[in-house]
């Protein structure tokens, strides 16, 4: 393992409290995995063409990853 990269629970750790700092500000969230994040019901302009979208957010080594469904 690499001196600079995060264990399991340190990954949870963030994840979680990425999950809690989402949830007071008021977003709906769920755990997709151990170190992931679904963030659902997200505001969406009116001119796009779609009327629902996902966030994922997951905690990998030192990045913070963010993918949108």
């Amino acid at each position: 393992m690499r001196k600079d990269s995060l264990s399991i629970s340190e990954k949870k750790e963030l994840a979680l409290k990425i999950k809690a700092e989402l949830e007071m500000e008021g977003f709906k969230t769920s755990w997709s995995d151990e170190i992931g994040i679904h963030v659902e019901d997200l505001p969406i302009p009116k001119i796009v063409p779609f009327d629902t979208a996902k966030l994922t957010i997951s905690v990998d080594e030192n990045y913070i990853y963010l993918q949108s469904l």
